[in-house]
């Protein structure tokens, strides 16, 4: 592997790397969120409940269709979470190949890494 092939792998390692710092940091937001939008669900249905006690049919309706509309977002950010998972693990294999093929050029004897030869 030229010298320019093995700089182009280091510098692929190095964007996977970054790549997959930068989604850990998104999957924390997105699970923070999520959980949050949980509770926002729970409170919501707690005061549903209320609503269906002494509020008017409006009232209820009103719950009903906010729950409905939080369900929704909820099922969207974990389908968005399961995409950055998927993302993450393309990631990880691609770093595995690069760190094999950076491995291989490694064990080469000086001279072949020189030119590139197996």
């Amino acid at each position: 592997m030229p010298p320019t092939s093995l700089q182009k792998m280091k510098n692929q390692r190095s964007k996977c790397a970054q790549i997959r710092n930068e989604l850990a940091v998104l999957l924390a937001r997105f699970q923070q969120d999520i959980q949050e939008h949980k509770r926002d669900i729970e409170t919501l249905k707690l005061e549903k409940i209320e609503a269906e006690m002494t509020g008017t049919c409006w009232q209820r309706l009103q719950y009903i269709a906010l729950l409905n509309a939080w369900k929704r977002r909820l099922v969207r950010m974990e389908e968005q979470v399961e995409h950055l998972n998927e993302m993450d693990l393309k990631c990880v294999t691609q770093l595995e190949e690069v760190e094999k093929v950076l491995l291989q050029y490694s064990t080469l004897d000086p001279e072949k890494q020189q030119t590139g030869e197996n």
